[in-house]
């Protein structure tokens, strides 16, 4: 087994014990889910999960939603954020969070790390725990490969079953 592999299959009893604190999709609301990096392909596999169960969603980079949100969301539009970031830190994504609740828009976010900058910055919040792994020189050190446990939380997130 690959390390690629191996860091998904370490996953699956965290995505069991994902708690989504009654966190769900709003009706009426028009998710715009914000990311950076891997982020971005994660908030794109969350947009059609959503979309094919009825929900009206958008992935968007989460520069692109701060600085010119009225391209990708009709104002007369109800929006709620869904901000994503394994570390909580991601720049752009805080800054497109923050932005967000600046203007009244409800944003919820998903972590991997409590207390984080993205944390502050959301009105719900879903924090999950992720594996840790060895490096090569045996240090312990978080995964750098926990993008599984957000394609689980859009199955589980938008709809009654996360598959898993």
């Amino acid at each position: 087994m690959n390390a690629t592999e191996r860091g998904i299959r370490e996953q699956f009893p965290l995505w069991n014990k994902l708690d989504l604190k009654g966190v769900d999709v709003k009706p009426g609301k028009m998710q715009i889910v914000v990311g950076c990096g891997t982020s971005v392909h994660i908030a794109d596999s969350i947009a059609a999960a959503l979309n094919m169960q009825g929900h009206l969603a958008r992935a968007v980079p989460g520069n692109e939603w701060t600085v010119r949100q009225n391209n990708y969301a009709p104002s007369s539009v109800p929006i709620e954020v869904v901000a994503l970031s394994r570390s909580g830190e991601s720049t752009e994504t805080v800054a497109a969070a923050r932005k967000s609740r600046l203007k009244g828009i409800p944003v919820v976010a998903f972590t991997c790390a409590p207390s984080s900058s993205l944390c502050h910055e959301a009105d719900r919040l879903v924090e999950a725990e992720t594996h840790r792994r060895r490096d090569r020189h045996d240090g312990v050190r978080k995964s750098d490969a926990p993008d599984g446990i957000a394609v689980c939380w859009s199955h589980s997130w938008a709809s009654d079953d996360c598959g898993c």
